[in-house]
């Protein structure tokens, strides 16, 4: 930019010819002045380029009948380096309230919360759960209607909030004209029958070949158009048992095992919903008396459901009582159990509500054990009958609201300041970590980019690094996992003296941000701003003669004329920066 600004026009004279001239004129010009050139200091650097340009100059002047004090040789000062920019740590501090991301918290069921129930000291919910039954999805055989999963959906992001759901298969005496049955055409194939113990409950030997190929079917429809969706969190496989739940209203399965042909078949049923979602999280019931078909689940990729949290049932504690030992055996018997949360979610339900926890003599001690029991075991979401938390639970509920799920927060950052507008790049440094209780479950790569004050997009770039990867620790509150990126930016089109703004997200394969990152960094719209920069002035403050002829020089000493009409004649131009 600086060198085409000056230029030599000597194209037109022949360079032989020239160096002849101009050294012909120079020692003309020195046998006549051979008394005043010991005050003369000349180093030139690539002597025959330096010989044309001092003859051209002295010999110009020696004709236009100048002396030798009309010339003045200095020292040509070497330019100033390009400044550096300034680098800069910063360690945000992480938010200390809840940050209303879907795919965790708190989910409500059946409707979107509203905000008056929020304002009466509801958890607030990020997502809405459905049981929907199969001869509402599949009324004729082959013939699927999803509009009332549609319709959720559509509800449910009016609210700010996504869904889950499961379907079952089971049916009532009394329909309640719900549709909640068993598909005709399907118990038409392979029959029904009810379960003594639980009354009007009819379902389906879940074993049967036919059942399991047209559940198949259902499932490979049902992928094909949600799998993936940004709109569900997960899907709950709920096709056995009463309301989807693995048992019969409460009784294990196993104790009605002779009902079933193949009983152990039964393990397919999850296996089968797994192998059409491969994108959309599946999760399946832990129930005593199931789980060798939770187990295959698990070993399929789904994550798994913990019902009724807290929940007491005359002196049976359900979490001390019933999952403690359950879990503790399966750790024992298979780590993949264990391990089954870094791939899927861990999801659990308060049954009856927060209300019922009181009426039931849950103290705040057993509350907060709940709650630790649920996080220790990397839960995402917590599923619960809408209603008021009683004003003893508050805080725990809050805290529980904060950290279950993922909760990605920036640690720090190595940032530039005062950056020159000729910068071509822009480096920074991250760390990251994840200090909630689950990973993030989906895909949302770290990308980054620079604005101006105007909101006009600079650059920006996609990093490797993806927030699924970002895992909690293996303990939770045992310290974190940091993960570490280094991303260059390429930098064009800065203005001198202008400010501009970095930003960081983590970005879904649409373009759009994923989640609030967990930090007290101004946020818009989930782009995180990490810093605002400015950027300096390229001035040299140096005076200078370049040549330019096919390449820049630059030169040892540079002559100073005070008559400078000399130089233009040559076409020689002056540059002050």
């Amino acid at each position: 930019m600086y060198y085409k600004q000056i230029y030599l026009n000597i194209i037109k004279i022949k360079y032989k010819i020239m160096i002849a001239v101009c050294e012909n004129n120079l020692l003309r010009y020195l046998n006549n002045n051979n008394n005043k050139m010991n005050t003369m200091r000349i180093k030139l650097r690539a002597a025959p380029v330096a010989t044309i340009i001092t003859s051209l100059l002295l010999s110009g002047c020696y004709k236009d009948g100048f002396t030798i004090s009309d010339v003045v040789i200095k020292p040509i000062p070497k330019p100033e380096p390009l400044p550096k920019p300034e680098s800069v740590l910063i360690s945000p501090s992480p938010l200390m309230e809840e940050t209303w991301n879907a795919d965790r918290g708190f989910i409500d069921f059946f409707s979107p919360q509203t905000d008056s129930e929020v304002d009466r000291y509801y958890p607030k919910t990020t997502s809405v759960a459905y049981r929907w039954n199969w001869a509402q999805i599949e009324p004729n055989e082959g013939v699927y209607d999803f509009t009332i999963i549609e319709n959720a959906i559509e509800q449910a992001k009016q609210a700010g909030k996504k869904i889950s759901f499961r379907i079952m298969a089971q049916g009532y005496d009394n329909d309640w004209g719900t549709q909640s049955d068993l598909p005709s055409w399907l118990t038409n194939q392979i029959g029904k029958f009810k379960i003594d113990s639980v009354g009007n409950h009819w379902v389906a030997d879940y074993s049967d070949i036919t059942f399991q190929q047209k559940y198949s079917d259902l499932f490979r429809a049902l992928a094909q158009r949600f799998d993936g969706s940004e709109d569900i969190i997960h899907i709950d496989v709920g096709a056995v048992g009463m309301h989807g739940s693995w048992s019969f209203n409460s009784n294990p399965l196993t104790n009605y095992k002779d009902l079933f042909n193949d009983f152990n078949n039964i393990k397919q049923i999850p296996v089968i919903a797994k192998s059409h979602f491969k994108k959309t999280p599946i999760i399946t019931s832990l129930e005593t008396g199931a789980e060798q078909f939770l187990l295959s689940g698990i070993s399929a990729g789904t994550g798994w459901r913990a019902d009724c949290l807290g929940g007491i049932y005359g002196s049976k504690d359900i979490v001390n009582d019933v999952y403690k030992p359950l879990i503790a055996n399966l750790n024992n018997t298979t780590p993949e159990f264990s391990q089954a949360w870094r791939k899927a979610p861990v999801v659990m339900q308060v049954c009856g509500g927060f209300p019922y926890w009181k009426t039931s003599g849950i103290t705040t001690e057993d509350a907060k054990a709940y709650f630790d029991f649920a996080l220790k075991h990397h839960v995402s979401s917590i599923m619960f009958t809408g209603n008021e938390v009683p004003e003893i639970y508050r805080d725990i509920v809050k805290s529980a609201s904060t950290h279950m799920g993922y909760r990605i927060e920036l640690l720090s950052a190595s940032i530039l300041d005062n950056i020159p507008s000729m910068q071509s790049d822009y480096t920074i440094d991250t760390t990251w970590a994840n200090t909630g209780s689950a990973p993030y479950y989906k895909s949302a790569r770290l990308s980054f980019r620079i604005k101006d004050v105007n909101g006009n997009l600079i650059t920006g770039k996609s990093t490797s690094l993806d927030a699924n990867e970002i895992q909690p620790a293996e303990i939770y509150e045992a310290g974190t996992i940091e993960y570490r990126n280094n991303t260059t930016l390429q930098l064009r089109n800065l203005e001198p003296d202008s400010e501009y703004k970095l930003e960081a997200a983590f970005i879904k394969i649409d373009g759009s941000p994923a989640f609030t990152i967990s930090s007290d960094l101004e946020n818009n719209d989930n782009w995180m701003t990490i810093s605002k920069f400015k950027t300096k002035s390229n001035k040299y403050k140096t005076i200078g003669f370049v040549w330019h002829l096919g390449q820049s020089l630059f030169f040892s000493d540079f002559i100073i004329l005070k008559h400078v009409i000399c130089i233009t004649k040559f076409n020689i131009f002056l540059l002050v920066t």
